[in-house]
């Protein structure tokens, strides 16, 4: 990931690569990897170092080197795909699964090969089989992990690059031993469960969860070893697999040679600004979501872009700001950071920078309710990133505008969209990318009522999750699926489905997830009339959020709660309830949550028959409604005024509110309701109007 920011920013020609060459002296750990090459095991290397190659040169005589076989380039990979063939010709092969700027050993220069983005990993993959490695790989890697021993040593699992995923699809390994390094000079060795234990979410590593699925998928065994790697091999991974080669007879430097990369990088001369710097360590720190150093680098960028009366620079860590706030919940105040940046942008004509502010605007409109502005902001970033013919935001800003749409019903509108996108997306080839479509068209197709298709779309979409080791995105995906059951009647299918979703996060001590998956069932229940239950698991929501001190989380299950108090005629507790959770709406400013607990408050003051109250929320409710275009619920609430002015002996008020809830039932084609409220007015027809 620093590899592909350098090039993308400073070294185009990644002329720091060039700082592996400066290490020709293998170490321990390379010397050993060369002698299991020379027993005939595989060696996997993501490095883009030579060592390995070194080490085989320094223990084969030199009439051999020519049969060191570094397998980096295409063709080397479908060449070579058998290894078995290339040892029964005495010759030394050495996966670089990364690539390699140069084959030492022809002296060919490979730097095609080096994969350093997310966007190679995922260009063009076949529809249907989006795999995590490119295809001319797949065979050769399938070959090897057939049925034997692998042994992962020096990586953690913590990046999110094909070898995690490569690992996730491992399907007949009879066992792993994961060596993870330590400082302590003492070793733990441990087979990894079934299950997680106690640890909270933030304890769970990647690695913890690289091994809980490994552990899950295969039948083998799957071992997690904590010790100082080049002692453990010294002292006794070298005896049991290199057993008649003494470790004590060789002249092995245990830790290699150092070179000052500091030097190094000053010796490239790259004309790197001061600015520069924060630009590049603002987006770094993002990667890893270190929003306190976000800021402190974007405010010292800003400072910088001051002094030098550079301006335009400062639009760059405005848009850092506004990513930074927007993650810290503060969206009023990103708001305000990403405007300071469009400013900027647009006095200097910086399109790209505008595409930018255009899409994350819209994104945080979205997030704040407000579809029809953020749909302005996503058109403009669109029409603007076309003007360019920047794919990528193209792709990006269209799949925003599909979502929206969807959300609003416009399925047809939306799915046009995401049609198109899913032939185009191999312009950008990137796996997350191409799985929110999938998703998104399997949401759509659901809920045009065509479940098997929409069904293949989502397992495809969770394929991909599973492949990129997305958990989150897998859960998602199923809560999706399981809503589409639910939104048919089909509760059993949907509660099996959900429950699967549980259990993945339950696994995983997913927490935020377990709670709202449990909100999410709590609902099939009220809808199956069993409010005890549905109470029990809001309630089990509720002490998870307040755990997280997650506030919309807390809100969502106080709106529950108080809806199922309601509906067990506990009004005084429902109240509060639901009073709680409309102040802190309003605080976080989610509009369509605001008008769901107005609904569900003035349905207790109707039946408690304070008439003035319940209006007066409805007409709260309502106002919301019509600004984001929701006609069932104003049907419902109209119904419900209607019911009201009837009882207020207001036959004209009561005749107006029905003929508004007909109306917006006839245009939502809901034939049932229409003729109820048709009823109602027509009834009213024996009254003095």
């Amino acid at each position: 990931m620093i590899i592909e920011q350098v090039q993308n920013r400073f070294d185009n020609e990644l002329k720091i690569l060039d700082y592996f060459e400066k290490f020709t002296n293998p170490n321990l750990i390379h010397l050993f990897l060369a002698y299991t090459i020379l027993k005939e095991h595989y060696v996997i290397t993501t490095n883009f170092d030579y060592l390995i190659e070194f080490a085989l040169k320094k223990i084969v005589s030199i009439e051999k080197h020519k049969d060191i076989i570094p397998i980096i380039t295409q063709e080397d990979f479908t060449k070579y795909f058998d290894l078995s063939q290339i040892f029964q010709s005495s010759k030394y092969p050495i996966i670089k699964v990364h690539g390699s700027k140069h084959n030492i050993i022809t002296g060919a220069k490979t730097s095609d090969s080096i994969i350093t983005t997310m966007k190679a990993l995922g260009s063009n993959k076949e529809e249907g089989k989006t795999f995590d490695i490119e295809p001319f790989k797949k065979p050769l890697i399938e070959n090897i992990f057939k049925d034997r021993t692998l042994v992962v040593i020096g990586y953690s699992g913590s990046d999110d690059f094909d070898i995690a995923p490569m690992l996730s699809q491992i399907k007949s390994l009879k066992r792993l031993i994961w060596i993870e390094h330590s400082m302590d000079n003492e070793t733990s060795i441990e087979k990894v469960s079934k299950s997680l234990g106690e640890n909270s979410e933030s304890d769970i590593t990647s690695l913890d969860l690289i091994l809980f699925n490994l552990g899950k998928k295969t039948d083998g065994e799957v071992y997690r070893i904590q010790t100082n790697t080049q002692n453990y091999i010294f002292g006794s991974l070298w005896e049991s697999i290199l057993e008649d080669i003494l470790v004590n007879s060789l002249k092995i430097d245990k830790i290699g040679e150092k070179s000052d990369f500091k030097d190094f990088f000053q010796s490239l001369q790259l004309d790197i600004r001061e600015v520069d710097k924060y630009k590049f360590a603002c987006n770094i720190y993002l990667k890893f979501n270190m929003f306190e150093d976000i800021v402190r680098c974007a405010k010292k960028g800003i400072n910088i872009s001051h002094k030098q009366e550079n301006f335009k620079e400062e639009m760059y860590f405005y848009n850092y700001l506004g990513i930074t706030y927007k993650n810290w919940g503060k969206k009023e105040e990103s708001i305000t950071f990403y405007k300071k940046g469009l400013e900027i942008a647009e006095k200097f004509e910086n399109l790209s920078m505008q595409i930018t502010f255009f899409i994350n605007l819209g994104s945080l409109l979205s997030s704040k309710g407000d579809y029809n502005k953020a749909l302005e902001f996503y058109d403009k970033g669109i029409n603007t990133a076309i003007t360019l013919k920047d794919y990528e935001s193209i792709i990006g800003g269209l799949i925003n505008k599909g979502h929206i749409l969807l959300i609003q019903g416009k399925l047809d509108a939306s799915l046009v969209i995401f049609e198109k996108l899913l032939k185009s997306e191999s312009k950008i080839g990137d796996l997350r990318v191409k799985s929110t479509i999938l998703g998104n068209l399997g949401l759509i197709y659901a809920n045009k009522g065509d479940i098997q298709k929409g069904t293949q779309f989502i397992l495809e979409s969770i394929k991909i999750d599973k492949a990129l080791d997305d958990q989150s995105g897998v859960i998602s995906k199923l809560n999706n699926l399981a809503s589409f059951y639910q939104n048919r009647g089909d509760l059993d299918n949907a509660l099996k489905i959900y429950f699967q979703a549980f259990q993945i996060a339950n696994d995983l001590q997913f927490q935020t997830e377990k709670a709202q998956i449990s909100i999410n069932i709590a609902t099939i229940f009220l809808d199956l009339g069993d409010l005890d239950k549905a109470l029990t698991l809001s309630l089990d929501a509720h002490r998870i959020f307040l755990n997280l001190n997650d506030q919309k989380g807390i809100a969502d299950a106080e709106s529950n709660i108080g809806m199922i108090k309601r509906l067990k005629n506990n009004f005084v507790p429902a109240l509060d309830d639901l009073k709680s959770s409309l102040q802190k709406y309003r605080v976080l400013k989610i509009p369509s949550k605001i008008a769901h607990n107005q609904y569900n408050i003035g349905k207790i003051y109707q039946k408690t028959a304070k008439w003035k109250e319940a209006l007066e929320c409805y007409e709260e409710s309502l106002k919301i409604l019509e600004e984001e275009g929701d006609l069932f619920r104003q049907g419902h609430i109209y119904l419900e005024m209607g019911f009201i002015y009837r009882t207020l002996n207001e036959p004209q008020k009561a005749y107006s509110q029905y003929d508004h809830a007909e109306k917006k039932f006839l245009k939502i084609g809901n034939q049932t309701l229409q003729i109820r409220a048709k009823n109602e007015k027509e009834s009213l027809k024996s009254v003095e109007l």
